[in-house]
């Protein structure tokens, strides 16, 4: 019933899998885990099973994801997906199989049908961490809740100064101390994992996007979002901290990098969709419409023309 057992290894690759223990000398004659490129042929080999089933069949490793709009319609992929299956006489594991649910867990968020979040058990397990004393610890920490930094307005801004003791090289790592000002953004981090709206939306076609950014001192950050029949839709929260040379830029110029630093993060939701940029910047709301006497402004509007930027909008900083 394992994924990675049901593929065999051809006989001339076998003796790369080969070790040796007190009882002799052994090879794999399956897939197994462990070797470095294992993750990768089992994928490249799942897509090629799959490929028939690729519009509505989401692949990850031994994840295979359905979606559909209807009861029958699923019904109709789960056909072609078994089929698909069975003539590669690939088993699956019944007790892990999930069918005609309205939600999924997958990779640590709950899907369904109009948004995703992170899974209780995920956001425990980082609430239940205690409060970092050595570089391995933190590294952990910030891991951990890095990983749903889209759930989370302004995050960079929040884990900068856990960010500056954690990228320490191996020669550098004794001058690691954990202060106040870490031990704050440690538990501002945990309060928001539990305070804030952890979910997001998925884009609605018949409504345009919404991209309001910002940008302080240390980091650019901004929201993608939709205004639905008058409910606001958060789509999807981005944060970066700008390097030493980017801190040194003129407010404009930081304003101007927030929008770039987002809509490339965001390129997927993004691109080929009309788009409305929000900043609280009203020089650089021209940007687009009218050569800019800065450098780097201008190569900003130049790198976002392959977006449809309906207009900027300047909107009240508070």
């Amino acid at each position: 019933k394992s994924g990675y057992h049901q593929f065999r290894i051809p006989t001339a690759d076998r003796p790369k899998t080969a070790f040796v223990v007190s009882q002799g000398h052994y090879e794999f004659r399956v897939l197994s885990m462990g070797p470095q490129n294992a993750p990768a042929a089992f994928q490249k080999t799942m897509y090629a099973v799959m490929k028939s089933c690729r519009e509505f069949c989401h692949v990850f490793l031994d994840y295979i994801i359905i979606c559909s709009k209807s009861f029958d319609e699923h019904i109709n992929h789960l056909k072609l997906a078994f089929e698909a299956l069975a003539k590669q006489q690939l088993v699956l594991n019944a007790s892990k199989c999930e069918l005609a649910v309205q939600r999924v867990v997958v990779l640590g968020h709950t899907v369904s049908d109009t948004a995703i979040a992170p899974t209780t058990d995920a956001i425990q397990a980082i609430l239940d961490l205690k409060e970092p004393r050595t570089l391995k610890e933190t590294n952990k920490f910030l891991g951990g809740i890095a990983y749903y930094r889209k759930f989370v307005p302004h995050f960079s801004h929040i884990a900068a100064p856990i960010h500056r003791i954690s990228n320490l090289t191996k020669d550098r790592k004794h001058l690691f101390k954990w202060t106040a000002e870490h031990s704050n953004a440690f538990h501002a981090l945990k309060h928001l994992l539990t305070t804030a709206p952890l979910f997001l939306h998925f884009p609605v076609d018949d409504f345009p996007l919404h991209l309001a950014t910002d940008a302080s001192g240390t980091a650019t950050g901004g929201v993608l979002f939709q205004d639905v029949n008058g409910e606001r839709h958060n789509l999807f929260y981005h944060s970066k901290v700008l390097s030493p040379t980017e801190q040194k830029y003129s407010v404009p110029e930081k304003e101007a990098l927030a929008i770039y630093h987002c809509l490339q993060r965001m390129r997927t939701l993004v691109l080929g969709r009309t788009v409305y940029i929000h900043t609280d910047h009203c020089p650089i709301c021209g940007m687009l419409q009218k050569p800019v006497n800065n450098r780097r402004i201008e190569r900003v509007a130049n790198l976002i023309q392959e977006y449809r930027i309906a207009e900027m909008k300047h909107i009240n900083g508070k």
